[in-house]
């Protein structure tokens, strides 16, 4: 099958692993290819001096190659190589011809010979050019092959004749195969999807609960409702106010781009309208010169995570110290 595929061969290859081979290529040069008629420095000499340019992470993706010889006129195929490639070629042209000949009622058997010489007839007759020079070709395999003693006409051809039966056998069992493995992998794929939605389900309603809970416990020690129609009233926390100093000294702001002699006229306004969500206004005498949003669930994922700092549009606030801010002025116990 493979001495008779035509198409090129491809790969699927990545920006970043051609610039990285193109390097390591002419790193190592000297020890892959020390003749300097080699090849490959034929090939990277054509390529220009040095590597390509890196890659950035955004702009890297992957491409597919057409993979060919450009020294293919140097190699040249030896006699046996060539009688084993026209040999699979001649049993693939002839598996499909012996498919579009009609079978012919005969109480004697049919040999090779015998049904080629009726699909002569066949095609003569239904003006099929192409099934003719398809017979023609394989004909003048044969000849060529009988001469490579590959095949031989003793037997009337009949040992090649078993060995395309061979492989017509096989590649039936291979597709059932291959058919088994697509209905096994469809199953599979379908049972997949099912616990797909499962888990989705089990996500939604995980969050679900963690909003619930988070709203169980968020207890506000004073607050104010916000007008709203029925059950669309929301309470409104805060907003609690914290000069620069103050948050400075209860080591919640770590590091800070606000001028220095600004920090005395900066104040912040803490509030939230929703659980575990935290409005931050930035205001230097008075006016508001920054909006900011604090969520608990990046709080505590941070913390979870061993991250000391939260970084923030002029100023840098300590996760933890942040954390407990929140839980003594916005989360209280029943």
């Amino acid at each position: 099958m493979e001495l008779t595929q035509k198409a090129k061969p491809a790969i699927m290859i990545s920006l970043h692993e051609i610039v990285e081979t193109h390097r390591l290529l002419l790193n190592n040069l000297d020890e892959l290819a020390p003749q300097a008629d080699d090849k490959l420095r034929i090939i990277l000499k054509d390529l220009g001096e040095g590597a390509p340019p890196e890659v950035d992470e955004e702009d890297d993706r992957e491409i597919q190659l057409t993979l060919s010889n450009r020294f293919k006129e140097d190699v040249k195929m030896d006699e046996e190589d060539e009688t084993t490639r026209l040999y699979a070629e001649t049993k693939e042209m002839i598996i499909p011809v012996l498919r579009n000949i009609p079978v012919e009622a005969s109480i004697h058997r049919q040999h090779l010979m015998d049904v080629l010489e009726s699909g002569i007839k066949y095609g003569t007759d239904s003006k099929n050019k192409t099934l003719l020079n398809n017979i023609n070709k394989i004909l003048d395999n044969i000849t060529k092959l009988e001469k490579a003693g590959k095949i031989t006409k003793a037997d009337k051809y009949d040992s090649f004749v078993r060995d395309i039966s061979t492989e017509v056998t096989n590649r039936a069992v291979i597709r059932e195969q291959q058919k088994k493995e697509v209905e096994r992998l469809t199953k599979t794929l379908s049972e997949l999807r099912k616990h797909q939605g499962y888990v989705k389900d089990q996500i939604v309603q995980y969050q679900s609960y963690l909003v619930k809970a988070r709203e169980k416990h968020y207890q506000p020690l004073k607050g104010k409702k916000k007008k709203g129609k029925g059950k669309d009233d929301k309470v409104i926390v805060g907003p609690f106010k914290f000069t620069y100093s103050e948050l400075t000294k209860r080591g919640v702001i770590r590091d800070s781009e606000v001028p220095q002699l600004s920090r005395k006229k900066t104040q912040f306004m803490i509030s939230s309208e929703e659980a575990g969500v935290f409005d931050v206004t930035a205001k230097i005498a008075g006016i508001s010169v920054e909006k900011m949003k604090i969520e608990l669930d990046d709080l505590l994922e941070k913390h979870h995570n061993g991250v000391e700092c939260l970084e923030l549009p002029q100023v840098t606030l300590d996760v933890n110290m942040t954390i407990h801010l929140i839980n003594k002025f916005f989360l209280g116990k029943k």
